[in-house]
């Protein structure tokens, strides 16, 4: 009887024992996940301030050799796109001169985008490097000379020059609404 009782206690040791190990397993994996968003999100406001502050007052031609602005701020999915020294870690090999970046929302990943070159050849595929999942919104506005914030770059006239500033804003389920702003150049 004794035996009964020991094994029984034994038992009911080993059930607590394991839900309790289960949920400090449980807890690790929550705050490794945390962990791996927030280091996402620091990446990419970090590449995202190097090249703003970096960016270069260089027009890039297209593929059809059309001249593009030297900063461009759609409003919709293209948050913005410029040219930037390259300082960044993930830059192409080679020279490290002036670089085209962009900086996409799709599907809820904010993409970066780089080129090899300045001007476009024909077929020219950018980079991407995904900087963080789960974004739920992403916005850009930029600011001019006159002090007003807009809510697509260039102004009318503006194809040369480079905003004095960008607000740059992004939403996650995890993180709620983070605001940034910068300087450009």
């Amino acid at each position: 009887m004794e035996l009964v009782v020991a094994t029984a206690v034994f038992a009911v040791m080993g059930v607590l024992a394991y839900g309790g190990l289960q949920r400090v397993l449980d807890a690790g994996a929550g705050v490794r996940t945390g962990h791996r968003q927030l280091a996402e999100l620091q990446t990419a406001f970090t590449l995202l301030r190097q090249d703003i502050h970096y960016a270069a007052p260089r027009p890039v031609r297209d593929e059809l050799g059309d001249r593009r602005p030297v900063f461009v701020g759609a409003g919709d999915d293209l948050l913005a796109e410029l040219s930037t020294q390259a300082v960044a870690p993930d830059s192409w090999e080679g020279d490290p001169g002036v670089r085209r970046v962009a900086y996409r929302l799709r599907d809820g990943v904010l993409l970066r985008q780089v080129w090899a070159g300045l001007d476009r050849a024909r077929g020219a595929v950018p980079r991407e490097m995904p900087l963080l999942e789960g974004v739920t919104d992403a916005h850009a506005r930029y600011l001019d000379d006159g002090g007003q914030w807009l809510e697509r770059w260039p102004p009318a006239g503006g194809e040369t020059q480079l905003p004095r500033g960008i607000e740059f804003s992004v939403r996650t389920d995890r993180f709620g609404t983070i605001r940034r702003v910068w300087v450009v150049g």
